[in-house]
């Protein structure tokens, strides 16, 4: 068990291995790069967001100066979770993103597009930047295309939304039904925005009885 679990390992380590682009000891020009970002990729990447999927990362670099410049491309398509459905919903992905590598005394990406590498690191590993490249373009609201969706899961869901809507309208109700229980409500100077709005709802659904 102990064996295969380290040659499992060893495995992913090796795959990860690929992503690495020597920065030195290379002739200066452009050397172009391919990778494939699958489903075994992102989940390597612990990546929470991003369900799997399948995108082609085409990664140029440019060697002058003992500086190295990135040109990343990434396209295809990745496994996200619709937020209305909440099931596994295909998204297609394109983006750019340049990346200018020096060397300095210390780490340092706090600018955006420049990455500052120590003086001997002769290596870089760009599966974390293409990643990144990937994961924003994700939308901050995704979800499927009119009527793709899961339609037991949405019902479901929305049956248990109005559920939990009803249950604490219930319970507002009998505490504010009560005379000491709604003069405190009424001297209270800081109302929680959320009974705020259970009071609009329960007030709309005795309007429309």
């Amino acid at each position: 068990m102990f064996v295969t679990l380290q040659r499992f390992n060893e495995k992913i380590l090796a795959k990860l291995a690929t992503f690495c682009i020597p920065l030195r000891g290379v002739k200066q020009g452009t050397d172009n790069y391919e990778f494939l970002l699958d489903d075994e990729f992102f989940r390597e990447m612990e990546s929470i967001d991003i369900l799997g999927g399948a995108v082609k990362a085409s990664v140029a670099v440019r060697r002058a100066n003992e500086a190295n410049y990135f040109s990343i491309h990434c396209q295809g398509t990745i496994q996200i979770v619709c937020d209305r459905c909440l099931e596994p919903m295909d998204y297609a992905v394109e983006a750019n993103y340049d990346l200018a590598v020096k060397y300095g005394d210390e780490y340092d990406d706090s600018k955006d597009g420049v990455l500052i590498v120590p003086e001997g690191d002769n290596v870089l590993d760009v599966a974390p930047i293409v990643y990144d490249t990937v994961a924003l373009c994700i939308p901050l609201q995704h979800v499927h295309a009119e009527g793709e969706c899961d339609e037991a899961t949405w019902q479901a869901l929305q049956a248990h939304t109005a559920h939990g809507i009803d249950d604490e309208l219930q319970e507002y109700g009998s505490y504010a039904d009560d005379d000491s229980a709604a003069e405190d409500i009424d001297n209270e100077t800081n109302i929680d925005p959320r009974w705020a709005e259970l009071m609009k709802l329960k007030d709309n659904k005795l309007k429309n009885k």
